[in-house]
């Protein structure tokens, strides 16, 4: 009797043990060097991310192990992505995910001090191995670190065995499995292709980054390999500039209960910083004209600045802004972070985390052109050329514009590319037209494409810009063009217009995102009989 019942006691105990087990953990620790203010991203494998500024100690109070289990932590610094936190390494791999699970006894999960480097963050004494997912592991280099880490991602890992293939609601995931999460990642599959021109992936988590458009008149091109070339200042009065660059943000929402939505940066964006920030709203065409070109700080709808615009399409909500950032390219660089915050009546219902990808700096360009009457080069020196302005354009004397130009560039990533710039590789081309209401591309209408390009007449997202270009980023020169005939005549007249003088939208594109794609774009006065 006695044995029986120490073994119904034990029982008991067990029981009650069991459902005391803590259903959430606080997570702390402590920065090294504490100097300056730090955002720590604690980010589940769903993209849901929680953060905290600190200078030195950090908590995450009551963190739901539902939440916790595969979600990794990550350090931004002046608002720039950095890297994620090693938990622990071994044999060439870095383990950065939580298990979920905690100390044995109590709730908080003590992390110690976290060392604070240039590509991310490690623990002075690795993590208790019970909390950490031992499934979920990024291959490191000889000292522990992530290979991505420091390089936004864009590392080839196509030796690495994926996790599984990429989904939209992974956002936090790492199926390339270089340490860094899908949504800090410009390059999610370990290819070295950019999601943003990646078909593999454009349609997946990336299909939810800002985008960027940069239109620039012919007379103020911008291009590495026109001319002289292009100095920093001509590129900071672009991208800094007004109605010449944008940024776009074009979400849906993780819920169905959101109402609203704003965009949450660090003091060290001085375009979106929490007060003062320089970034301008100036809108998109289907934005509301009471929210357009305002200050974007004073867009407080939800009660918060930055705010994001609600749009109903087909049903479902969209949150929307186009940003002139007003800023330098010193201070709106590829890597900044952004925390999308949702809300509803009862407060904030999710947050998400973005990170601005690599952004056209520059526009296509004009090398040499034919109109019908021979090849005539380019002389950017001389705004007075023909192409400049309306009341001299490129003459086309049976419609049809042959034309040889150069890439677009972006700036060079740091850790992961040599030298200041990129030509784009793998960029859509076209050349769009239209007046204020109407737009319309020449589908059909191209010829005499070089040996890289080659063109599209089924998918109906690349309509504007149906050639693409198969070839690889490089560095910028002279040497490397594109060419194409397009007949401007027979295009215009089967869209319904007219003979006369029109912008011609010479347009390199990425592949279409949620909402739209990145676009560069040089526009080209043309006379069109």
């Amino acid at each position: 009797m006695r044995i029986l019942l120490s073994a119904f006691i034990l029982i008991v105990q067990l029981a009650s043990g069991a459902a005391a087990l803590p259903k959430s953990l606080t997570i702390s620790g402590a920065l090294s060097p504490a100097s300056g203010t730090t955002s720590l991203l604690l980010v589940s494998r769903e993209g849901e991310t929680r953060s905290v500024e600190s200078m030195n100690s950090f908590s995450f109070n009551k963190v739901p192990l539902s939440f916790l289990k595969n979600a990794t932590l990550h350090i931004a610094s002046n608002g720039r992505y950095m890297g994620p936190v090693v938990l622990r390494s071994a044999k060439g791999f870095a383990y950065l995910a939580f298990s979920g699970k905690g100390p044995k006894k109590g709730k908080v999960l003590k992390l110690g001090t976290v060392t604070i480097g240039a590509a991310g963050g490690t623990l002075q004494k690795p993590l208790m191995t019970q909390a950490v997912a031992k499934s979920v592991r990024a291959t490191a280099s000889a000292d522990g670190t992530p290979i991505g880490a420091g390089k936004l991602g864009l590392v080839s890992s196509l030796t690495t065995n994926r996790i599984r293939p990429l989904a939209a609601s992974d956002d936090g995931a790492d199926p390339d499995r270089d340490g860094i999460p899908n949504f800090a990642d410009v390059d999610d599959d370990g290819d070295t292709i950019l999601d943003a021109v990646d078909a593999s992936t454009a349609s997946t988590s990336a299909a939810s980054n800002p985008f960027t458009t940069l239109y620039l008149p012919m007379n103020s091109t911008l291009n590495q390999n026109s001319g002289s070339g292009v100095s920093q200042a001509q590129i900071d009065a672009a991208i800094g500039g007004e109605n010449l660059f944008a940024l776009i943000f074009y979400l849906s929402s993780p819920v169905s209960s959101a109402t609203g939505a704003h965009v949450a940066c660090s003091p060290g964006l001085s375009y979106c910083a929490p007060a003062g920030g320089t970034a301008f709203h100036s809108g998109l065409s289907e934005s509301s004209p009471a929210v357009k070109n305002i200050l974007w700080s004073s867009y407080t709808t939800d009660g918060s600045p930055y705010n994001l615009e609600p749009l109903s399409r087909n049903g479902e909500t969209r949150f929307i802004a186009g940003i002139q950032p007003r800023a330098p390219t010193s201070q709106f660089r590829a890597g900044d972070f952004y925390e999308i915050v949702y809300t509803a009546p009862s407060g904030v219902v999710a947050t998400k985390s973005l990170v601005l990808s690599p952004y056209f700096v520059t526009v296509p360009a004009l090398s040499t052109f034919n109109g019908g009457s021979g090849v005539q080069s380019v002389n950017y020196a001389d705004t007075t050329s023909p192409g400049m302005s309306s009341t001299n354009p490129i003459t086309t004397t049976a419609g049809v514009l042959s034309l040889t130009l150069w890439k677009p560039q972006r700036p060079a990533i740091p850790g992961a590319e040599t030298g200041d710039y990129i030509d784009m590789g793998r960029l859509h081309y076209g050349v769009v037209l239209g007046n204020e209401t109407t737009e319309f591309g020449c589908r059909g209408y191209y010829s005499g494409l070089s040996s890289t390009l080659s063109e599209n007449t089924t998918d109906d997202s690349l309509r504007y810009w149906p050639l693409t270009d198969s070839g690889s980023d490089a560095a910028p020169s002279t040497l490397s063009t594109l060419s194409f005939s397009v007949d401007l005549a027979n295009c215009v007249r089967a869209n319904g217009f007219s003979a006369g003088s029109y912008r011609v939208s010479l347009t390199a594109a990425g592949e279409f995102l949620e909402g739209g794609a990145n676009r560069a774009v040089q526009v080209i006065n043309v006379a069109i009989p």
